[in-house]
């Protein structure tokens, strides 16, 4: 492989990396969609990885992330709420149920 070949190679993943980002600041609601799904697939992996490696099973970890994303598309369909706004609701929803059921047990 020549030289100009892997730089390109190297360069593709960079630049549909950018276009990724730069889509979320586009008004495309298809692409926002798949962002948002793939995004918060992505954390929910990664999450569930780090309680594997660790030895924890936990199925609430589930729950409290279905609570976020329902909380999220509610507010994004019924408010209009673009993509940021949507994951930072769905964060601080899933958190306070997180905590009130913390103080509860």
């Amino acid at each position: 492989m020549t030289m100009q070949a892997s730089s390109l190679l190297r360069a593709i993943p960079a630049l549909l990396g950018l276009a990724l980002i730069a889509s979320a600041f586009v008004d495309m609601p298809q692409v926002n969609d798949w962002m948002f799904q793939i995004s918060m697939l992505i954390i929910v992996s990664v999450s569930w990885n780090l309680m594997a490696s660790a030895g924890l099973v936990s199925l609430g970890h589930a729950a409290f992330w279905g609570v976020g994303s329902y909380a999220s598309m509610i507010a994004a369909t019924r408010l209009g709420l673009p993509l940021i706004g949507g994951a930072a609701l769905a964060v601080a929803v899933g958190a306070a149920l997180g905590c009130v059921l913390a103080l509860a047990t």
